[in-house]
Formats: C-alpha cells, sequence, structure tokens
C-alpha cells in the first residue's frame, strides 16, 4: 500500500516539474518602423487630418512628437495612423 502512495505522489511532482521547466515566457514582436528617433513625418488620420511630428521618442506603436499641445506631451498611436510620410531627418 506504502508503494502506490510513493508512485503517485512521484507522478505528481514529475508533472509539475516538467511543467514549471518547459514553460518559457513569450514576447511579442513589434515590426520594425520606418522612421527613427529625430525625423520630421506627417501622420495623416483616419478622419481626413494630418498632423506634422518631429518624433522624439518610441515605445512599441506610440511615438512622441517634439511639439506640446495644450502644454501636454503630444503622443500618437502609429497603427491607428493612415498614413506616414517621412519628411526629412
Amino acid at each position: 500500500m506504502r508503494s502506490s502512495w510513493s508512485v503517485a505522489i512521484l507522478v505528481i511532482l514529475a508533472a509539475v516539474g516538467g511543467y514549471a521547466a518547459g514553460s518559457r515566457p513569450v514576447f511579442a514582436q513589434t515590426p520594425p518602423l520606418p522612421y527613427t528617433i529625430g525625423d520630421k513625418v506627417m501622420f495623416t488620420h483616419p478622419g481626413g487630418g494630418s498632423q506634422d511630428c518631429k518624433i522624439e521618442e518610441v515605445r512599441g506603436m506610440f511615438v512622441r512628437c517634439g511639439q506640446r499641445v495644450k502644454g501636454r506631451e503630444s503622443w500618437a498611436n502609429v497603427s491607428a495612423i493612415l498614413a506616414v510620410d517621412v519628411i526629412g531627418r
């Protein structure tokens, strides 16, 4: 009787150990963007408006523009932009 409990406990420990050793964290990769920090770009929004931006920071799919809007930093979500035209560097 004692050996049947030992086998069951060893099987459970082996399963938990295998699960813990086999799992690796997965990170999504953002696609490379066609511009870098310091580039001057024009964003065209789906509603028809446009925005000039000198890129100062890139965080994933968000970029921070150099000019401030009403005293606040201006961030743009590139995934929601219709078109991006690089004006200069």
